[in-house]
């Protein structure tokens, strides 16, 4: 098993999704494509591979960048699973708007108001909606379990 080769590939698969995680969360963007990075590195969130590394584990060279790599590998393999529901829910999130005294608002500019609007009467009715929204996609977040 090269070590350094899997570390390399899981380095370019965190830059990726970073990047995306970041376009489609700030709005640069309305889909989202986690699951296209996620199937590109496959390879990275194989039970075979993990397995692998837990057999090098059990030997006296595991050192801590091993440790790291598979408690990264761990994570890649959860999202690996549910790749398909973070996509939707990303997607629905970046589309989603609330209305409030008659303006349309994103989604994710919510929290930023809430924390910055000097009127608790108009944070309060962002939150209320913020929480339908929740509700709203709370099925999908129990689908992912």
């Amino acid at each position: 098993m090269e070590i350094d080769k899997i570390s390399k590939r899981a380095e370019s698969f965190f830059n990726e999704m970073s990047e995306e995680y970041y376009l489609s969360s700030s709005g640069l963007k309305e889909e989202s494509n986690l699951s296209e990075i996620y199937e590109k590195y496959k390879d990275l969130s194989s039970k075979e591979l993990i397995d692998d590394l837990l057999t090098l584990k059990s030997g006296e060279n595991f050192d801590r960048r091993q440790a790291q790599l598979l408690e990264f590998l761990f994570s890649l393999y959860q999202g690996y699973v549910t790749r398909e529901i973070s996509d939707e829910l990303l997607s629905l999130e970046a589309s989603t708007t609330i209305t409030i005294a008659n303006e349309k608002i994103p989604y994710r500019q919510a929290p930023v108001l809430i924390k910055n609007d000097p009127d608790r009467e108009k944070r309060e009715i962002i939150q209320k909606e913020v929480d339908k929204i929740v509700e709203r996609d709370n099925p999908l977040r129990v689908e992912s379990i």
